[in-house]
């Protein structure tokens, strides 16, 4: 519209009206040609509720695994086709691609069970942006499948329902629910018997790192509930008699607190990523965050009742605050600078 109005402003006779009517073209061949090259959804496919979330979500802050079958070979093994999220029907003013993305939604794609405050756990890293350690993870349990260290890795990783399009190899665990999901399969929800939960206590240590860890995570001589697995230090032997016991009591983005009792000194484990921006302290007084069990976090805390707080710190934050106040001063002192310069140069200029 712009460029019409100085075309009608600048140009006069035949040559606007030639300039008039390609300009008329050019909008007319991008309305007709390129009207669907970004298509919009519905409104209504980013305020649906999904169903299964009466089912999928988990107790006690607990975590969700949602299978993927976008991952290589999954889909054709389990749902026998190449292309996994296939609609069998869709509303009738609906395009097949919002169709498709509301299937993905009604069956909790991951990370779609996100925005309803649920957790969800054992994620393809799809930006690739994610520590070995994550998805070293990951990818054991993919090839756990099957086998009993499968659901092993379920429960260590605090996971209390599985959503998935398939039943073989979740035998172990116990079904609640199958709901219409729009695609061929309905889709399943099971609980994950005897999980851990989110946070926890022990005072084992085994001392492992890389695939000596991974291997002892799934190893049956390895107890989840009596010890953890910590890249180095010094090992432990789990005490039968020690009693502990934590939970969380505020779960934020950036910072959480959960409170423990122990009858000894310990490990508080929390089942959430581990990553060194992340500080604890314990009681207020700053704790070193350890690397447990390949992924997750732990501290250490004494015998009784105790508060920790987890705070999320990067880094690339402070450099950030450090570079702007730094700037913010410099054109300060600029802007002082000048009047005075001015000043300063006029007395020179009047002497």
């Amino acid at each position: 519209m712009v460029f019409l109005g100085l075309v009608r402003v600048t140009l006069t006779g035949p040559v606007r009206a030639a300039a008039l009517a390609a300009a008329l073209v050019a909008v007319g061949e991008l309305v007709t040609n390129h009207d669907r090259l970004s298509p919009t959804a519905p409104r209504d496919l980013f305020t649906y509720r999904p169903p299964v979330l009466s089912v999928a979500t988990p107790p006690d802050d607990g975590r969700l695994y949602v299978y993927d079958y976008y991952m290589a070979g999954k889909s054709e093994r389990y749902l026998r086709r190449r292309i996994p999220y296939q609609v069998t029907r869709t509303n009738a003013d609906w395009p097949l691609p919002a169709a498709t993305a509301l299937a993905m939604r009604l069956s909790l794609f991951p990370p779609t069970a996100g925005p309803w405050g649920i957790a969800g756990s054992y994620e393809h890293d799809t930006p690739g942006i994610a520590p070995l350690f994550v998805t070293q993870l990951y990818d054991l349990l993919l090839a756990a499948e099957d086998t009993p260290a499968h659901l092993r890795l379920l429960r260590v990783g605090a996971v209390a329902r599985v959503v998935a399009r398939h039943r073989a190899g979740f035998e172990p665990l116990t079904p609640l629910a199958s709901m219409d999901v729009v695609m061929p399969e309905p889709l399943s929800v099971f609980e994950v018997p005897g999980t851990l939960p989110r946070c926890y206590a022990v005072d084992g240590v085994r001392v492992a790192d890389g695939s000596q860890a991974l291997s002892l995570l799934i190893d049956p001589g390895f107890d989840p509930t009596r010890e953890i697995i910590v890249p180095a230090g010094s090992a432990v032997p789990a005490n039968p008699a020690f009693r502990g016991s934590a939970h969380l009591v505020h779960l934020g983005i950036d910072r959480l607190t959960l409170e423990a009792d122990l009858d000894a000194a310990g490990w508080v484990v929390l089942v959430d990523a581990y990553d060194p921006n992340w500080k604890a302290a314990v009681d207020g007084a700053e704790t070193p965050v350890e690397r447990a069990n390949v992924s997750f976090r732990a501290v250490r805390v004494p015998a009784g009742h105790h508060v920790v707080n987890y705070v999320y710190r990067p880094a690339s934050v402070r450099y950030g605050l450090a570079i702007t106040s730094c700037t913010v001063l410099l054109l300060f002192l600029v802007a002082l600078g000048r009047p005075l310069l001015r000043r300063r140069g006029a007395r020179i200029r009047a002497r």
